[in-house]
Parts: structure tokens; sequence; C-alpha cells
């Protein structure tokens, strides 16, 4: 009797290297990451790297498809060269040459494997190529300063041991992505000056080894989540203003312990300051100006003698600003301008070594300038305006304030006659004094001499 034949099924047995033509070698080695369309479509990155490879490395014989340990990674690093206008590139020395990969400028190789990339500022214009996935022992990627475009890589978590994401001032769009909180090495994560878009993801709080989270300056919206105060072990840089952040600052945040930079400004925030931003002393900049926040002042405040830069201009502040400045040796600006703070300014804060702008227009501070305005040598800048000062200008010694560049005194209550060393600035064997404004004109009610344009350069009547 007769029967039928067997069909053997086909097995996809895998391909022998060496028994392939060397461009046919590199492609079936390249499938795994880069579909053969794009490989073959010289219109691509993909295309053009292959090309170039089969053209260069294999026409010169420096690359054998067989046999180079890092060949995916060096066809990843010139497909990013191509994807991203390489040849407009500010640096670039090396690349694209037949050398390896690891002797080409802006990278750094341990064991022959890619450990940093830094193309910060180097022209980059164009889009993050997936291949890169294949740099899985890389732990720096820094793409900041140029003109990136699409979203935020999906092929991320292929880099496990990813340390350092910069990816900031660029033209990124899309949302921030959860799995970015599954990093467990991630210290720095750089989003900044973007275009991304929702809210921040709460998995974010999951990073437990960030140090640094810089978020400003793009189109996030929503809360700013409770969950980043997971991260009081490690995180010490906390920017996420100039976005359309709304509701009360999280009181997790206060648990940030090790927090030196905190920058929430340009939301829409609102509620208080609560009384444990005291707990926050490591603090150096404290940045929450231009949201909608209300309340008292903080007493606790004073706690923050390791502060550079305190900045809450623009909020709906109220209560007065307590004279605990003498610990504050650090402080160099101070902003609480347009706000509902006032009493009597503080007199120590002319006596801080490091103070350069004072800024406290636009509020309801009463009393007199203090006497000991002269102090403050390095003070540049000096704005007092829209308050309800009274008395005198006081004088100040020969050789004070000789940094000064600008004080503005206009619309107050202020008397007298403008102090003689105060005019005796704008001599530049003096100072350095170019603006000085008050209420020098005569529709002014009450009124203080000053000579113009000798002494003042601008004369005001007060605001009606």
């Amino acid at each position: 009797p007769s029967s039928t034949p067997t069909t053997l099924a086909p097995t996809n047995l895998p391909f022998i290297c060496e028994a392939l033509p060397a461009d046919e070698a590199l492609k079936e080695t390249l499938n795994d990451i880069t579909p053969e369309t794009l490989l073959d479509d010289l219109d691509t990155p993909q295309g053009q790297a292959f090309d170039w490879m089969v053209s260069n490395d294999l026409g010169s014989g420096f690359v054998d498809p067989c046999t180079y340990e890092t060949l995916k990674q060096r066809y990843a690093l010139i497909t990013l060269f191509f994807a991203t206008d390489g040849n407009g590139w500010s640096e670039s020395q090396g690349w694209l040459t037949s050398i390896p990969e690891c002797s080409w400028a802006l990278l750094t190789c341990v064991n022959g494997n890619v450990t940093s990339l830094d193309l910060d500022q180097n022209n980059l214009d164009g889009s993050i190529p997936d291949e890169l996935q294949v740099l899985d022992m890389i732990a720096e990627l820094n793409l900041s300063n140029n003109t990136l475009k699409g979203t935020i890589s999906s092929f991320l978590p292929s880099l496990a041991g990813l340390q350092t994401y910069d990816v900031a001032f660029n033209q990124l769009t899309g949302t921030i992505p959860t799995f970015l909180g599954a990093f467990s090495n991630l210290q720095e994560l750089s989003l900044n000056n973007n275009q991304l878009t929702m809210t921040i993801p709460t998995q974010i709080g999951n990073a437990k080894a960030l140090v640094t989270l810089q978020l400003d300056d793009n189109l996030l919206t929503g809360a700013i989540p409770s969950e980043l105060g997971q991260l009081s072990d490690t995180l010490t840089t906390l920017s996420v203003g100039i976005n359309d952040l709304r509701g009360a600052i999280p009181l997790e945040l206060y648990d940030l312990t090790s927090l030196m930079e905190m920058v929430l400004e340009g939301n829409r925030l609102t509620g208080i300051i609560s009384t444990s931003v005291g707990d926050l002393v490591s603090l150096t900049t404290l940045d929450l100006s231009n949201n909608q926040l209300g309340g008292n002042l903080p007493i606790t405040l004073g706690r923050l003698s390791n502060l550079v830069t305190l900045d809450l201009a623009s909020n709906d502040l109220m209560g007065t600003l307590r004279d605990t400045f003498a610990p504050f040796t650090q402080l160099e600006t101070i902003d609480l301008s347009s706000n509902e703070i006032q009493g009597p300014l503080p007199s120590r804060l002319f006596d801080l070594p490091n103070i350069q702008t004072i800024l406290l227009d636009r509020n309801r501070f009463d009393g007199v300038i203090p006497e000991n305005l002269g102090n403050a040598e390095q003070l540049q800048q000096l704005l007092l305006s829209f308050n309800l000062l009274s008395g005198n200008v006081p004088e100040i010694d020969i050789g004070s304030l000789a940094q000064l560049q600008s004080i503005e005194l206009r619309n107050n209550q202020l008397t007298g006659s403008m102090a003689a060393s105060i005019c005796r600035l704008r001599s530049p064997r003096f100072g350095s004094l170019t603006e000085l404004t008050s209420d020098c004109s005569g529709l002014a009610n009450p009124r203080i001499d000053c000579d113009l344009p000798s002494c003042c350069t601008a004369c005001f009547p007060l605001r009606v």
C-alpha cells in the first residue's frame, strides 16, 4: 500500500555568520534591534548607518561582523549620529572613522562598553533612535541643550544601570513615563525646559536613589505628588517651577530633610507655607515665588540659616518679617516683593556679609530705613518702593555701598533731603549707583528733596 510522504516543519536555525557574505552577516546581526526594512531604506538613519558600515567598516576590513564584539554598540552610535544631523555637531572628533568607537569624542567606555555619553550642547537636531537600547552598560546619558524632538524614549527600561538621564533644554513632547520610577540606580533626572504635558507620575517617588529631580519649565498640570516625600534619604534638588501645577504644597515635601534646593516658582500653588519648612535646614535655595500662597510668613524661616537665595515674591503672604537674620551669613538674595508683609524692616539684614540683592518692594513695610544701611558691603540692588516707610534716608560712611547699582524708594512717605552720602554714590569716584528713584517731584506729598538728575535719576508723585 502507498503512503503519504511526511513533510517536515521548517525550523528557525541560527544563521552561521561565517557562511554569509559580510554585508548579509551584518544585516542578520542587526535585525535583532532594527527591522530589515529600515536597514534597506537610505532615507532612514538606520539605513544610512548600515550603508556607512558596509562601505567603510566592512569595506576597509576594520570590522568583521562575525567577530567584532561591540558591533551593535557601534551601529547604535552611528545611527544616533545620522538621526541627529551629526555633520552639524559642534564636536564629533573620531566619529564615523575606522577606529574603535570607544576612542570617539564625548563618550567613555569601560572594558569596551559605553558607560557615559555626554553630548550636552552639541547641536544635535532630530530624534533619539531606539537603537540606543543596546547601550545596556551606560550609567550617564546626557543629551541636554540640543534640539531633540519626539517623546521620552520608551527603550529606557533596557538601560537598567542608568544613573544620570539629562535631556533638559530640548523640544521633547508627550508625558513623563511612569517607568522612570522603576530605576533603582537613577540619581539625576533632568527633563526641564521641554514641552512635556500632563501630570508628574506618582511612581517617581519609587526611584529611591534619586538625588536631583528637575522638571521645571514644561507644561505639566495637576498636583505635586506627595509620594516625592518618599525620597527623603537622597533628594537634594527638587525643581518643578514654571509649569501649571495646582493645589497645596504637600506636607510630605517637608520630610525631604536632605533637600538643598526647592524651586516651585511660577505655578498656581495655593494654601500656606507650613511651619514645617523650618525642618529643611540644609536648604540653600527656597523659591516659591509667583504662586498664590497665602497666610503669614512662617516664623520657622529663621531656622534656614544656610540659605543663599530666599524668593517668596508675588504671592499673597502676610505677617511680619522677623529680625532673625544674624545667622544667615551665606544669604545673597532675598525677594519678598509683591506681597502684603507689614511691620519694620529687619535691621540685621543689612549686617549680612554676602547680601547682594534686597527686594522688599510692593508690600506694607512701615517705620524707618535702618541706620545700619551702609553695613551691607556687597549690596547691589535695594528695592523698597511701594511701601509705607517714613522718616529720612540715613547717611552712610564714605566707602560704604560702593557696589550698589540701584535704589528704588518711590511711593513711600519719606521726608527730608536725600542723604548726601547716597547722592555721592552717583559719582564713579565713590560708587556704582546708576538708578535712584524717590518721591521728589513737586506733586509728591509727603516729599523728599532730591536733585534731579545729579542725585535722583527719576522723581515720582505718590500713586493715588
